[in-house]
């Protein structure tokens, strides 16, 4: 697992504190790491303790999204310029942000197979009333027609591609 350490720096940037949890896959056995970036990153094992919240919410979602970004030409050299990968990772980062954001949100219990309940993303009210009680685990579906379209902004005029992608995200609400 230590390994990974330079591997997670890009993705955890941004992050203050981040913990990594591994599974072995003979014991299943889980494992938090604290990681440090910098110059050398490392994964040092982290001091947990056991909290049993009995009000945590997981908060889940499997979304398409298709993601048009810039890339090189194929013509001459002038057209040969890559956007940078980073700059590029980011205009793609906000473009499905946004896209998201403008779609409305349902929530359904993960354990049911029932209607969606929208949820009023302007609501002060908190993400756990929309679960039902003793409800522990919610799927958030984005409505929209289709696949979700971000796309990232080309000042330059380049070429683009366009990719389907899967957007999987999880969130515990303590």
């Amino acid at each position: 697992a230590k390994d990974l350490a330079p591997l997670l720096t890009p993705v955890l940037k941004g992050i203050v504190d981040p913990l990594v949890v591994t599974v072995e896959p003979a014991s299943g056995k889980l494992t938090f790491w604290q990681h440090a970036g910098g110059a050398k990153p490392a994964l040092r094992p982290a001091q947990v303790k056991a909290d049993n919240h009995k009000d945590a919410l997981l908060l889940w979602s499997a979304t398409p999204v298709d993601v048009v970004v810039p890339r090189a030409g194929g013509g001459g050299e002038e057209d040969n310029a890559a956007p940078d990968p980073e700059a590029l990772g980011k205009l793609a980062e906000d473009a499905v942000a946004a896209a998201l954001g403008a779609c409305s949100a349902g929530v359904v219990p993960a354990a049911a197979a029932g209607p969606l309940r929208i949820v009023d993303t302007s609501s002060e009210q908190p993400v756990s009333a929309a679960a039902p009680k003793d409800c522990s685990e919610l799927r958030v579906d984005f409505l929209h027609g289709g696949a979700a379209l971000a796309v990232a902004p080309n000042p330059e005029g380049l070429p683009c591609m366009r990719v389907r992608c899967l957007v999987v995200a999880t969130a515990v609400v303590l």
